[in-house]
């Protein structure tokens, strides 16, 4: 995955403040997914789903799949690989939920969902966006995700006169959590993911002044403390970062093999895609394989290489690969 994501990367300049040019891209739900998701973004090892009361983060082990492809290569019994091991886990607002979602940066281009043969989850001219932000999760107390520099960052933004403390965060379905210097470690059957240390400031007169902030941890429940307080009269950002520590997969991997531009200038970038999450999904999102594990996936790009042009997949039940392409 990572030498395609590197290469795209490196062709895509910023696209500017009103367009989102963010390594995270929350997924609008027009129907694709269940009712219950509102944005879904891809992360390293899985997926992460926001829902108006809760969080989803779902992930899968990158050694079984590795251990996949290669024996899939070698002609290995195929019953011994057709599942590998999953983890789900949930984040709970707990006395809280979102009445209003608000979303900025949208992407350039947009996404279609044709999944199986029921046409009421089709979905098409499916936005993206660089941030959404939960107004009013808690009594004046916003939930804003976003990403800076390929990490993936929520802030709690309290407006004055607003309590901190009734931010409560509940993890359901973990194996283990803890603080541990500072940070919130937390354990899956199959990857880790830290919470770093939290970062809390206010602006006074204009400057950023940071306010002391630390993690409480009542049994699987979150909060916040602020040991030497804070001027309860300006508003007040909370601002951890995640972490994908001992990374257990990536999202659907996929490798870039060739790249070509045509006489006007667009370019083209094709990749083998090895599952249902890359931008375009074919077919129904299943954590099993069932037939052929790769196919190829042909990207456009722009003349200045500024917004994806489209991006589809091109394969059948066998596996296909992408060895060389011109125009």
């Amino acid at each position: 995955m990572r030498r395609l994501v590197y290469i795209l990367l490196f062709l895509i300049p910023v696209i500017g403040f009103s367009q989102s040019n963010s390594t995270y891209k929350f997924i609008e739900n027009k129907g694709q997914w269940h009712k219950n998701v509102q944005f879904k973004t891809d992360i390293e090892g899985g997926q992460l789903y926001l829902e108006s009361n809760k969080l989803t983060y779902d992930f899968y082990d990158r050694e079984e799949l590795e251990k996949y492809f290669h024996a899939h290569h070698s002609h290995a019994p195929k019953k011994e690989l057709d599942r590998f091991n999953c983890h789900s886990y949930q984040v709970e607002f707990v006395g809280g939920k979102a009445t209003e979602i608000e979303t900025h940066k949208p992407t350039t281009e947009y996404y279609n969902y044709f999944l199986g043969s029921d046409r009421s989850k089709w979905a098409s001219n499916v936005f993206g966006y660089g941030v959404t932000n939960y107004t009013n999760l808690y009594p004046n107390i916003d939930l804003v995700f976003y990403s800076v520099n390929e990490s993936l960052k929520y802030d709690f933004n309290v407006k004055p006169f607003a309590n901190p403390s009734e931010i409560k965060l509940k993890y359901n379905g973990v194996e283990n959590i803890k603080i541990s210097k500072g940070r919130l470690i937390i354990q899956t059957s199959i990857n880790k993911i830290i919470e770093g240390k939290p970062y809390a400031y206010q602006t006074i007169n204009g400057v950023i002044t940071e306010v002391a902030c630390e993690y409480v941890l009542t049994g699987k429940t979150l909060s916040f403390r602020f040991p030497n307080g804070y001027n309860k009269n300006l508003q007040l950002v909370i601002d951890p970062t995640l972490i994908f520590s001992t990374f257990s997969g990536s999202t659907s991997n996929n490798f870039g093999y060739t790249a070509t531009f045509d006489r006007d200038g667009f370019l083209y970038s094709g990749s083998t895609a090895f599952g249902g999450t890359y931008p375009t999904v074919v077919g129904s999102y299943d954590r099993s394989f069932n037939g052929g594990i790769v196919d190829v996936a042909i990207s456009k790009y722009d003349t200045t290489g500024t917004f994806m042009v489209y991006s589809t997949f091109v394969g059948g039940s066998s596996d296909e690969l992408p060895h060389s392409m011109i125009t």
